[in-house]
């Protein structure tokens, strides 16, 4: 059996200043795919002024990783504003998190670096009935809420 000596110079090995650049460089590189797809997938729209996007960099400070920086994606539509918002790389169960926040409520999108894929929890919300989704299918379900919101006020607020 292990003694807490054993478990904390286990920690101290595994925690070491090249793998916490490592993990954020993947944690980065996944939030900079998910962001990329989704504005690629916007651009038309954006093009035609129907929606904003604004993608900016935000100051991040996780346990085990450290501060820096993340990028931050806000979509509008006539004044309503939804944010996709990393929440960490660091998330029981999964290799990171990323909110969608509007004043109506709050979506969670979990990323599974084996599989490079986001899924999003309880498998509801205008999704197929397996819980596991793409980039496209995340960019369908935003354009439903988009394509909603006039007539029930939804995602948008």
């Amino acid at each position: 059996m292990a003694t807490l000596t054993d478990f904390l110079r286990n920690q101290k090995a595994a925690d070491n200043p090249e793998r916490r650049t490592q993990r954020q460089k993947a944690w980065l590189s996944a939030l900079d795919k998910l962001f990329q797809d989704i504005r690629s997938w916007l651009a038309e729209a954006e093009r035609e002024k129907l929606i904003k996007v604004r993608l900016e960099k935000i100051r991040h400070t996780e346990e085990n990783l450290g501060t820096f920086e993340v990028p931050r994606l806000t979509l509008t539509v006539d004044h309503k504003t939804v944010c996709l918002k990393p929440i960490g790389a660091t998330i029981i169960g999964a290799d990171g998190r990323v909110d969608m926040v509007s004043t109506k409520g709050t979506y969670l999108f979990l990323y599974f670096a084996d599989q490079g894929e986001w899924v999003h929890p309880r498998g509801e919300w205008l999704l197929p009935a397996k819980a596991d989704f793409s980039i496209a299918q995340i960019a369908r379900v935003i354009a439903k809420r988009i394509a909603r919101f006039h007539q029930s006020d939804g995602l948008f607020r």
